[in-house]
């Protein structure tokens, strides 16, 4: 921008992926290594040109995208509205899995010099709260309503958090990965007990959520 005048505005997006280092016979590899998931970091930064010229006013927005969870039990989905064409049966206990998408973006007011802002110290935060919100306390975790509702409520306790005052909106994109109770187990003799379930590709719901600070 400060290069060529003649451009009113500039976008950069940039994506990340977690590597880790390979061992061989235990010990780490001098020059190889592994994807460590398919879960990547995104960041994108908009800077638009003011009306003096000179000046520029920003705009950032992160993102967590592909990140999987899963909760093998504390997970129900009921009381939910139904129609004629309504197929799902309610339940109390089920899997709670997706691959979810987390973006979220600063406040534009905010100076987002990176003396300002410690953009990777509000990342790691954000992704720490996220996970708290969806999975509960590490002993005994926290009982799913719904994804729906567990999303909002990750949303909210990320947005209430004092260390991410700069941060404006969250949106969560989370569609469904289905594991659902192995029912075959009846014909082989053996008893279902909340212990073995399939994953399926039958077609299924994708939630979203987006929360911001009035």
């Amino acid at each position: 921008m400060k290069e060529y005048g003649f451009l009113s505005g500039s976008e950069v997006t940039v994506e990340m992926t977690e590597w880790k280092r390979s061992k061989v016979d235990g010990e780490p590899h001098d020059h190889a290594f592994e994807k460590a998931s398919s879960e990547m970091q995104v960041a994108t930064i908009k800077s638009e040109r003011c009306e003096d010229g000179t000046s520029f006013k920003s705009s950032v927005t992160s993102m967590i995208k592909s990140m999987t969870v899963l909760k093998t039990t504390k997970s129900g989905f009921e009381g939910y509205l139904k129609d004629k064409y309504t197929l799902l049966p309610e339940t109390t206990e089920r899997c709670l899995a997706t691959e979810l998408d987390c973006t979220w973006t600063y406040d534009s007011s905010v100076n987002h010099d990176e003396q300002c802002i410690d953009y990777r110290a509000q990342r790691s935060r954000l992704r720490e709260l996220l996970l708290k919100g969806i999975f509960g306390p590490s002993k005994g975790g926290v009982y799913s309503a719904s994804l729906q509702a567990t999303i909002y409520d990750a949303a909210c306790i990320v947005l209430a958090d004092e260390l991410l005052g700069s941060i404006w909106s969250i949106k969560l994109f989370t569609p469904n990965l289905h594991y659902l109770p192995m029912k075959n187990l009846e014909m082989l003799g053996e008893t279902f007990e909340d212990d073995i379930f399939i994953p399926t590709s039958e077609p299924s719901g994708t939630i979203t959520c987006t929360v911001c600070r009035e």
